[in-house]
Formats: structure tokens, C-alpha cells, sequence
């Protein structure tokens, strides 16, 4: 079988296109990919209540709310975290994320703690969920 030259420059061209289409830059920028463990919640405000949710079907869950994760552009100021997440991974290493949970039907935020200049937010439906795992708990 024979290609010509046209018919490869038109596919290489085609496939540049469609590399550069699909840029997902923003989405699950937050980087929290490893095999979670467990995370500990920490309530920054009133209480200061913590619990630490370690069964797999709910860090999934938490895993979802990562996976849907987009980066905010430009600089921001922002209040006081409401929620620390202490992560745990498989490999025992450990990261944390600071979180602002809004109201139903909002979209909330994520901050890495290691990056403090980096916000990073979730849908609506996800906020959903950050409030029956989180904000229900306490």
C-alpha cells in the first residue's frame, strides 16, 4: 500500500488540528491523581472539628470533585479557607488543600497548599457533592 506524500502532510495536518482542539488546559489541573488513601477534613472555622474519611466508595467520590477541577485565570483575593484536606496517598505521602465550599448550585474552590497563588474550581454539581461529604459532617 502506498501513501503519497500529500495524503501523510494532510494527515499529520489534520492530526496537529485536532492535538491543538483538544487542549485541556484548566481541567483537573489540581494534580491530585495518586491512589488516595484517606483524607482528613479539618474545619478551620467554628469548631475546628476534624474527621477522616478512609472508605474507598467516599474517596472516590472526593477523587471525582478532583478529577473536575479547573484552574482560575488571573490573580484573585479570596477569604480564609473554611476546610483543610489533609491527603494521604497510597505511597504514604501526604499533600494538602485548602477549601471553600459555597452554597448549593455554586461553584466552589481549591487551593494546593504549596501553591498559594493557584486557585482552582469545581462545578455546580460538584459542589453538590463537596457539601454532602464535608459540609453535612459537621
Amino acid at each position: 500500500m502506498r501513501i503519497s506524500i500529500k495524503v501523510l502532510l494532510n494527515l499529520a495536518l489534520v492530526s496537529l488540528l485536532l492535538v491543538g482542539c483538544n487542549d485541556n488546559s484548566g481541567a483537573n489541573d489540581i494534580g491530585l491523581t495518586g491512589d488516595i488513601e484517606s483524607i482528613e477534613i479539618q474545619q478551620l472555622i467554628g469548631n475546628k472539628e476534624t474527621f477522616k474519611v478512609d472508605d474507598q466508595e467516599l474517596v472516590k467520590e472526593f477523587q471525582k470533585v478532583f478529577d473536575d477541577t479547573e484552574k482560575m485565570n488571573g490573580n484573585t483575593e479570596i477569604a480564609e479557607p473554611i476546610y483543610s484536606l489533609n491527603i494521604t496517598y497510597a505511597t504514604e505521602e501526604t499533600e494538602q488543600v485548602c477549601l471553600w465550599v459555597t452554597e448549593p448550585n455554586k461553584r466552589s474552590t481549591l487551593m494546593k497548599d504549596d501553591d498559594t497563588y493557584t486557585l482552582y474550581t469545581v462545578s455546580e454539581e460538584m459542589t453538590n457533592i463537596l457539601i454532602d461529604l464535608v459540609v453535612s459532617k459537621f
